[in-house]
Protein backbone atom coordinates (compact mmCIF):
# COMPACT_ATOMS: atom_id res chain seq x y z
CA UNK A 1 0.00 0.00 0.00
CA UNK A 2 1.30 3.43 -0.83
CA UNK A 3 2.25 5.82 1.90
CA UNK A 4 -0.79 7.92 2.68
CA UNK A 5 0.79 11.12 3.89
CA UNK A 6 4.38 12.21 3.56
CA UNK A 7 4.33 15.63 5.17
CA UNK A 8 7.60 17.49 4.96
CA UNK A 9 6.07 20.92 4.63
CA UNK A 10 2.86 22.31 6.08
CA UNK A 11 -0.14 21.38 3.96
CA UNK A 12 -2.05 24.02 2.09
CA UNK A 13 -5.81 24.12 2.71
CA UNK A 14 -6.63 22.66 -0.71
CA UNK A 15 -4.34 19.69 0.00
CA UNK A 16 -6.39 18.56 3.00
CA UNK A 17 -9.33 17.54 0.87
CA UNK A 18 -7.29 15.35 -1.46
CA UNK A 19 -5.33 13.78 1.41
CA UNK A 20 -8.50 12.96 3.32
CA UNK A 21 -10.02 11.53 0.15
CA UNK A 22 -7.01 9.21 -0.24
CA UNK A 23 -7.36 8.05 3.36
CA UNK A 24 -11.10 7.55 2.96
CA UNK A 25 -10.68 5.62 -0.30
CA UNK A 26 -8.09 3.36 1.32
CA UNK A 27 -10.39 2.79 4.28
CA UNK A 28 -13.27 1.85 1.96
CA UNK A 29 -11.04 -0.54 0.04
CA UNK A 30 -9.79 -2.23 3.21
CA UNK A 31 -13.34 -2.66 4.52
CA UNK A 32 -14.49 -4.07 1.20
CA UNK A 33 -11.66 -6.61 1.30
CA UNK A 34 -12.46 -7.59 4.88
CA UNK A 35 -16.14 -8.03 4.01
CA UNK A 36 -15.25 -10.23 1.03
CA UNK A 37 -12.96 -12.42 3.12
CA UNK A 38 -15.54 -12.84 5.87
CA UNK A 39 -18.31 -13.63 3.39
CA UNK A 40 -16.25 -16.25 1.57
CA UNK A 41 -14.69 -18.13 4.46
CA UNK A 42 -16.09 -21.26 6.02
CA UNK A 43 -14.10 -20.55 9.19
CA UNK A 44 -15.42 -18.70 12.22
CA UNK A 45 -13.50 -15.46 11.92
CA UNK A 46 -14.08 -12.28 13.89
CA UNK A 47 -12.47 -9.17 15.27
CA UNK A 48 -12.40 -8.48 18.97
CA UNK A 49 -11.88 -5.22 20.84
CA UNK A 50 -9.82 -4.57 23.96
CA UNK A 51 -12.89 -5.25 26.14
CA UNK A 52 -13.09 -8.72 24.49
CA UNK A 53 -16.32 -7.89 22.68
CA UNK A 54 -16.92 -9.13 19.15
CA UNK A 55 -16.76 -6.25 16.71
CA UNK A 56 -19.18 -5.49 13.88
CA UNK A 57 -17.49 -7.58 11.22
CA UNK A 58 -17.46 -11.36 11.59
CA UNK A 59 -18.07 -14.40 9.39
CA UNK A 60 -21.50 -15.99 9.16
CA UNK A 61 -20.03 -19.31 10.29
CA UNK A 62 -19.42 -17.71 13.70
CA UNK A 63 -23.19 -17.43 14.10
CA UNK A 64 -23.46 -21.12 13.28
CA UNK A 65 -20.70 -22.01 15.76
CA UNK A 66 -22.49 -20.24 18.61
CA UNK A 67 -25.98 -20.98 17.27
CA UNK A 68 -26.82 -17.33 17.69
CA UNK A 69 -27.35 -14.27 15.47
CA UNK A 70 -26.25 -10.68 16.02
CA UNK A 71 -22.97 -11.38 17.79
CA UNK A 72 -21.46 -7.91 17.41
CA UNK A 73 -20.80 -6.08 20.67
CA UNK A 74 -21.30 -9.27 22.68
CA UNK A 75 -18.70 -10.50 25.11
CA UNK A 76 -16.66 -13.26 23.51
CA UNK A 77 -16.03 -14.80 26.92
CA UNK A 78 -19.73 -14.91 27.81
CA UNK A 79 -20.36 -16.81 24.57
CA UNK A 80 -17.86 -19.43 25.73
CA UNK A 81 -19.62 -19.96 29.06
CA UNK A 82 -21.35 -23.33 29.40
CA UNK A 83 -19.42 -24.53 26.35
CA UNK A 84 -15.92 -24.97 27.74
CA UNK A 85 -14.44 -25.27 31.25
CA UNK A 86 -14.04 -22.06 33.26
CA UNK A 87 -10.30 -22.67 33.54
CA UNK A 88 -10.01 -22.56 29.74
CA UNK A 89 -12.10 -19.38 29.61
CA UNK A 90 -9.79 -17.77 32.18
CA UNK A 91 -6.67 -18.81 30.21
CA UNK A 92 -8.26 -17.51 27.02
CA UNK A 93 -9.07 -14.17 28.65
CA UNK A 94 -5.53 -13.76 29.98
CA UNK A 95 -4.00 -14.63 26.62
CA UNK A 96 -6.24 -12.33 24.58
CA UNK A 97 -5.64 -9.46 27.01
CA UNK A 98 -1.90 -9.90 26.40
CA UNK A 99 -2.45 -9.21 22.71
CA UNK A 100 -3.66 -5.71 23.57
CA UNK A 101 -0.56 -4.81 25.56
CA UNK A 102 1.59 -2.55 23.40
CA UNK A 103 4.75 -3.37 25.32
CA UNK A 104 4.66 -7.05 24.27
CA UNK A 105 5.81 -8.10 20.82
CA UNK A 106 4.32 -10.89 18.72
CA UNK A 107 7.13 -13.33 19.48
CA UNK A 108 6.55 -13.13 23.23
CA UNK A 109 2.79 -13.49 22.81
CA UNK A 110 3.28 -16.55 20.61
CA UNK A 111 5.54 -18.15 23.24
CA UNK A 112 2.83 -17.63 25.85
CA UNK A 113 0.07 -19.11 23.69
CA UNK A 114 -1.71 -21.72 25.83
CA UNK A 115 -2.62 -23.89 22.82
Amino acid sequence: MEKLLDIKEPLQPDQYSSDFQIIYDDWLNINKNIKTILECTEESMFFIDAKLNIELQYSKSLEKAFNQKKLSNQSFLSLLEDRIPNSVIKDTQEYIELMFKDELDTEIINELNPC
